[in-house]
C-alpha cells in the first residue's frame, strides 16, 4: 500500500475519533445539567418547607401564649369574684351582727336617737335657708347696683347736653367727653400755670353739687406735709421707715402713705390747709348755680 492512502486512512481515523469524543462530551454535559436542576428545585423547595415550619412553630407559640393569658385572665377574675363573695359575705355578717343591737335598744334610747335625727335635719334645712337668703340678697344688691349706675349713667348723659360751653375749648372738651365714655362722672380740664378752665364736662356735678373729696385730698395733704417738714426733699416720710416716696405714693394713690402723713399733721392743720387751698368755698369763677363744699370742722378722726 502506498504511503498516500495510509495517510487518508490515518486522517479518516482521526476524525471519526474526534467526532466521537465531542459527542461524548455535550451528552456528558446535558446530563449533568438536566441533573443540577431537580438539585436545585429541591433545594428550593427545602426552604420553602422550612418557613413553612417555622411560621407553624410560630404560630403554635402564638396560640399558646394566649391560651395562657386567657388562663390568667379567667383565674384573675375567679379570684376578684371570690374577693367579693368574701367581703360581701363579712358586710352581710356584720349587719346580721349589728341588728340584733339595734333591736336591744330601749324605748328612750330610740326616742333620743329620734330627737337628735330631727334636731340634725332642722339645722340643715336652716343652713340651707340661710344660704339661699344670703345668694338671693347678693342678687338684690348686684341688680341695685347696675340700676343706681344706669341712672347715673342716664343723668350725666342728660348733665352733658345741658352744660354751657361758651368759652370753652370745644376741641379738649370732645377729647374730655370721649374720655368719660359710658361711665357717670365729671370732668374738669384746667391749664396748671393759669389756674384757667378750660373744659367742664357734667357741670351740675362739677360746680352744683357736693361730693367727698376721696383721693384728690392727698394733694392737700401732700402740700401740708412738705410745707411742715414731715416729708423730706426726697420725698420720705420723715422719721418712718416707709419705703416709698411721694411721687410713688402720688401715683399709685396709696392710702397708707396719706394717712401717716395726716395722722402727723393733725385735723386742725389739714383743715387749715384745705381752707387756704380753697376747699369749703366757691372757686370765683362766678359759675351759674356754684355752691362752696363743706369742710369737716371740728372733726377730730385722724383719718
Amino acid at each position: 500500500m502506498c504511503p498516500k492512502m495510509r495517510l487518508v486512512r490515518f486522517c479518516v481515523l482521526a476524525a471519526f475519533v474526534i467526532s466521537a469524543i465531542t459527542t461524548g462530551t455535550d451528552a456528558q454535559t446535558r446530563r449533568s445539567s438536566t441533573s443540577a436542576k431537580p438539585a436545585a428545585k429541591k433545594t428550593t423547595q427545602s426552604k420553602d418547607a422550612k418557613k413553612s415550619a417555622s411560621t407553624a412553630s410560630k404560630k403554635t407559640a402564638t396560640a399558646k401564649s394566649k391560651a395562657t393569658t386567657s388562663k390568667k385572665a379567667a383565674t384573675a377574675k375567679s379570684n376578684a369574684a371570690s374577693k367579693s363573695k368574701t367581703s360581701n359575705n363579712k358586710s352581710t355578717a356584720q349587719k346580721r351582727s349589728a341588728a340584733p343591737a339595734n333591736k336591744k335598744m330601749t324605748a328612750a334610747e330610740r326616742r333620743k336617737e329620734a330627737a337628735r335625727k330631727k334636731a340634725e335635719e332642722a339645722r340643715r334645712q336652716a343652713a340651707l335657708a340661710e344660704q339661699r337668703r344670703r345668694e338671693q340678697a347678693a342678687r338684690e344688691a348686684r341688680a341695685r347696683k347696675i340700676a343706681f349706675e344706669r341712672g347715673l349713667r342716664t343723668e350725666t348723659a342728660a348733665n352733658i347736653l345741658a352744660d354751657k360751653t361758651e368759652g370753652e375749648d370745644l376741641e379738649i372738651r370732645q377729647t374730655a367727653v370721649n374720655a368719660l365714655g359710658e361711665r357717670a362722672g365729671t370732668v374738669v380740664v384746667m391749664e396748671a400755670k393759669t389756674g384757667r378752665v378750660l373744659t367742664m364736662v357734667n357741670q351740675e356735678w362739677a360746680i352744683k353739687q357736693g361730693f367727698k373729696p376721696c383721693s384728690t385730698i392727698k394733694l392737700v395733704t401732700g402740700v401740708a406735709g412738705i410745707n411742715e417738714k414731715l416729708i423730706d426733699g426726697d420725698g420720705n416720710i420723715t422719721g418712718n421707715s416707709m419705703q416709698m416716696n411721694l411721687d410713688d405714693a402720688l401715683a399709685r394713690s396709696n392710702n397708707a402713705y396719706f394717712q401717716r402723713v395726716g395722722a402727723n399733721l393733725g385735723s386742725e392743720k389739714m383743715i387749715d390747709y384745705a381752707k387756704r387751698l380753697g376747699l369749703g368755698q366757691k372757686t370765683g369763677i362766678n359759675a351759674e348755680g356754684e355752691t362752696a363744699g363743706k369742710l369737716p370742722y371740728g372733726n377730730n378722726n385722724p383719718r
